[in-house]
């Protein structure tokens, strides 16, 4: 599997090299197609939008040294070239940074965070006021009936509106997940789109747990970047279990009913210990600023994180401090216990 990957890099790398070149010179026309996405779709074996997408890609490396050396050396996937090319395009030089990172083996997730966060960076309020009332106007959700039965869907909003619901959503989640323990191996996407059906019906249940705690969206943000208005370099603001969004779109919840924000600022908590399985919430905010995604590498998940003591267990006498402490997948969670 892992030879085998390696070829798919190379492969999907040659196929971004050389791509351009058949554009320049109009071979693909000389063969009956008619445009270029038309003949890399039929060549790949891909729609016409996979290929269009890749065709972009493929062309935004082209004018890139960072890229270009990297096609060559057959490191990106055709998904990690897309989000670099979109990146650099808006982020002059941000290739280096983001190849450093998938060097590192991090996952997709965690690499479209990173671009994420420097393309909000990059942009100019006025920018950013365009890029979301786009958003606004593509909002849709739409569904239909497969062939083989059952019903699909999809929606698209912006990422204030839904951090407004998903808390709430994820809380149920968890409800059912934990409630099921290991029965049937159910996955927990399944589980969601359950506790999404109810919560629709009116039927659901809208508590944090099933001790009933409070539902809340998180925000964390760096300081500066609240005073300034605006991320610079390595930065946060981001919704917790959505990702990163501008200073402007995570203001817009201030005055919400059930929102907190955890805003960073120096705060050193290392020495606070704990004797009990209770996380104090000084911990509990460090925990949250600093493992934004499951710590098990390179899983790379940011819904529905769970604490765990991960150098001592617990009934070991392991102590709840931050050192011991670990943010998990349910998954990976499960997997440990």
């Amino acid at each position: 599997m892992d030879l085998l990957a390696a070829a798919e890099r190379a492969a999907s790398s040659g196929i971004a090299l050389f791509t351009p070149v058949v554009v320049e010179t109009g071979a693909y026309a000389q063969a009956g197609h008619g445009s270029a996405a038309d003949w890399l779709g039929a060549v790949s074996g891909s729609s016409a939008a996979v290929a269009k997408s890749r065709l972009t890609a493929a062309e935004r490396a082209s004018g890139d040294r960072a890229l270009t050396e990297a096609l060559h050396d057959a490191e990106l996937s055709a998904p990690q070239l897309k989000v670099l090319g979109e990146t650099a395009v808006v982020v002059p030089g941000a290739s280096e940074t983001l190849l450093g990172l998938t060097e590192k083996g991090i996952s997709h997730q965690e690499l479209n965070d990173a671009a994420t966060r420097l393309r909000a960076a990059a942009l100019a309020r006025h920018s950013e006021a365009l890029r979301r009332a786009r958003v606004q106007r593509a909002r849709h959700l739409r569904w239909h009936q497969c062939p083989e039965g059952g019903i699909r869907g999809e929606f698209f909003c912006d990422e204030v509106a839904w951090a407004k619901v998903a808390p709430t959503l994820e809380a149920a989640t968890k409800e059912r997940w934990k409630a099921a323990g290991k029965r049937g191996g159910t996955a927990l996407g399944a589980y969601r789109l359950d506790a999404f059906l109810d919560l629709l019906a009116g039927s659901g249940s809208a508590k944090g747990s099933a001790k009933g705690s409070r539902v809340e969206t998180l925000v964390l943000v760096d300081a500066a970047a609240l005073r300034r208005g605006s991320t610079q370099g390595d930065e946060l603001c981001e919704i917790e279990g959505i990702g990163p969004v501008s200073v402007a779109a995570a203001s817009e919840l201030i005055g919400e009913g059930a929102l907190r924000y955890l805003i960073k600022e120096g705060f050193d908590i290392k020495t606070v210990t704990k004797a009990t399985r209770d996380v104090a919430a000084c911990i509990d905010a460090a925990l949250i600023a600093r493992d934004r995604t499951c710590c098990a590498q390179p899983c790379g998940k940011r819904l529905g994180l769970e604490r765990d003591h991960v150098r001592i267990d617990y009934r070991d006498d392991g102590a709840t401090e931050l050192e011991n402490l670990v943010r998990l997948c349910p998954e990976h969670h499960d997997l440990k216990t």
